[in-house]
């Protein structure tokens, strides 16, 4: 722990100007000397959320990084590595779109988070929301869903809902608390 300034140090009667003991914002020089130093548990819920974020940053850039190979390049290209064959131009406004779509959902997280859920319970929601999209999108890119025509939908219904689901920001509010 690092120790206060002599500034930092608040001494009764030195200053007339000097907050009253209510005001009082760090510890007397008799505290600092005859206080114990406890150490305190770290809440799970820290731990949770600190797993959520690391999961939802995974995550995101697994997606985001073969997501352009994935939409522009067929699938029978031996040369290639892709799925859908929907050209560069179209697999470039995707992979923007996704991007734009993730980090503008924090803030309806955050509404819900303040408004209506909490931080926690909200953190929860969006970590499943962002794991059934994620299963959405894992069970279409499967060669049988492809094959099938399953796999244009099964990608834009997943980025939506694995959009939903990040909420960042929220975790920034609870890292803080």
């Amino acid at each position: 722990m690092k120790e206060p300034t002599e500034e930092q140090i608040i001494t009764p009667g030195d200053n007339e100007n000097a907050p009253s003991t209510n005001e009082q914002v760090g510890p007397t020089r008799e505290e600092l000397e005859t206080l114990p130093r406890i150490a305190d548990k770290i809440p799970y819920t820290i731990f949770m959320v600190v797993i959520a974020e690391a999961a939802e940053r995974f995550t995101f850039r697994s997606i985001t990084g073969p997501l352009q190979n994935y939409v522009q390049n067929p699938l029978h290209d031996d040369r290639l590595p892709g799925a859908l064959g929907k050209g560069q131009a179209t697999a470039t406004a995707i992979g923007y779109f996704f991007q734009c779509w993730c980090f503008l959902m924090p803030i309806l997280g955050a509404v819900i988070a303040d408004c209506y859920l909490g931080r926690v319970k909200t953190i929860l929601l969006g970590s499943i929301t962002a794991t059934i999209g994620t299963l959405i999108l894992f069970l279409t890119s499967l060669p049988v869903s492809l094959e099938n025509g399953a796999g244009w939908p099964g990608l834009l219904v997943a980025l939506i809902i694995i959009g939903l689901g990040y909420v960042k920001y929220t975790t920034r509010a609870v890292n803080n608390t």
